[in-house]
């Protein structure tokens, strides 16, 4: 899935939230569900991102997140 995909999927997903949190408050379970789905949604497009930044970098570049 591309990025541009997505970010269009994150926006709806975010919207939906809201929508679904504001009609059944914050701790029902359909709210809940649909939190859970954007953090897949978002964890997804974290991973496309960071696989395009190593794909643009030298081979022996160093990692770009160092946790030392």
């Amino acid at each position: 899935m591309d990025i541009f995909t997505l970010e269009n999927l994150i926006k709806e997903k975010k919207a939906q939230l809201l929508n679904i949190g504001e009609r059944y408050g914050l701790n029902h379970r359909k709210t809940i569900q649909c939190s859970q789905e954007l953090d897949q949604l978002l964890n997804l497009y974290m991973k496309e991102q960071n696989t395009v930044a190593h794909a643009n970098l030298p081979r022996n570049y160093p990692p770009i997140y160092d946790f030392r």
